[in-house]
């Protein structure tokens, strides 16, 4: 497979420098830095909103980890239980940044919101976008009165806005003497990590991505929960195939979609995560799939909202959606479940 890398230098630098290394002592200076910005973020955050339960789903690394599909997944699992939410997603490069809720027609939202928002539709859920995530609770009570729960996406690093609990992804771990520690790698801007490992201890909940969770807790009584990503081809496969995606970590796509297609995919293009798909844009693959004879192109649900209708020039288009699957008892939406009981009988008891 033939692999079309048009990701800046940057983005490929921080992929590369993700691996099991510490970064050198600039990397460890730029860690210690960071912890303490988080730190001061943190101590800034005032109380979360009366009358609803708000948690965070967020992570330590720079995208990659699962974030938008677990958090349309808890809400799809809370609101068949008849509980009514909001998520609020920060919109990432979205061509209109204005708070507001979004539709999945909402063509200058960002790719996230209007995913999440195609999921949702119907459903007891609505998705609010909002750089500025206090903006955005502002905005719950008009958008949906009866919200029992607010699922701040991507806001684990995110000052001044309260919640009740903290949801971390972590995709490095190790168990040591049956526990799970929490690990990272080099900081921004020598690796791909926000901060680091310690920043999962101001969590209540690490998320694990993997079949067997190797213990119950963490340390201070963390809970350890699990998750796995089943792969699912929407559309028909005709003919050769290229595949198209931006994302943070595309190889992880790639091996998946080569792994369940038919065939063995002839070209694989890699974009800046979320990439913007102008006109431009629309040549420069329909060039590429002139060249390398593509009958149909397969790409990630994030890049299928922002793809015209009809279809790449001269091909067609197919999703290859990673549906998340609980891997343990109790599962995330259970665990929210019996926390906002509690705090619920805390506010009325």
């Amino acid at each position: 497979m033939t692999i079309l890398d048009w990701r800046s230098w940057s983005e490929r630098h921080l992929l590369r420098r993700g691996g099991r290394t510490d970064g050198g002592q600039l990397a460890r200076l730029a860690g210690r830095v960071l912890d303490h910005v988080a730190s001061r973020r943190v101590a800034r955050r005032g109380p979360p909103p009366a009358g609803t339960f708000v948690v965070s789903v967020g992570n330590l690394r720079v995208g990659g980890t699962g974030k938008t599909p677990v958090v349309g997944r808890v809400a799809r699992d809370l609101g068949a239980r008849g509980i009514e939410g909001v998520v609020i997603t920060r919109g990432f490069r979205a061509d209109d940044p204005t708070p507001r809720a979004v539709a999945p027609s909402d063509a200058d939202a960002g790719d996230e919101a209007r995913l999440l928002a195609g999921e949702l539709a119907g459903s007891r859920w609505s998705v609010i976008q909002a750089p500025d995530r206090a903006g955005g609770l502002a905005l719950v009570a008009s958008v949906r009165p009866g919200a029992g729960v607010v699922l701040l996406e991507d806001a684990h690093q995110t000052a001044g806005v309260g919640r009740h609990a903290d949801v971390v992804i972590l995709d490095r771990w190790e168990v040591v003497n049956g526990g799970v520690r929490a690990q990272t790698g080099p900081v921004l801007p020598f690796g791909p990590y926000r901060e680091t490992s310690a920043g999962a201890r101001r969590a209540a909940v690490w998320l694990l991505e993997t079949a067997e969770v190797p213990g119950p807790e963490g340390p201070d009584g963390i809970a350890i929960l699990g998750f796995t990503r089943r792969a699912r081809v929407e559309g028909p496969i005709a003919g050769p195939v290229g595949l198209v995606a931006g994302l943070a970590r595309p190889e992880r796509f790639e091996q998946t979609a080569a792994r369940v297609l038919p065939g063995s995919p002839r070209v694989a293009v890699r974009l800046p995560d979320h990439a913007r798909y102008d006109d431009r844009m629309l040549d420069r693959l329909g060039a590429v799939g002139r060249s390398h004879g593509v009958a149909t192109w397969v790409t990630t649900a994030k890049d299928r909202v922002k793809l015209p209708d009809g279809g790449l020039p001269g091909a067609t288009l197919v999703t290859l959606h990673q549906d998340v699957v609980w891997t343990t008892t109790p599962a995330l939406p259970d665990w929210i479940e019996e926390r906002r009981r509690e705090w619920s009988r805390g506010r009325t008891g």
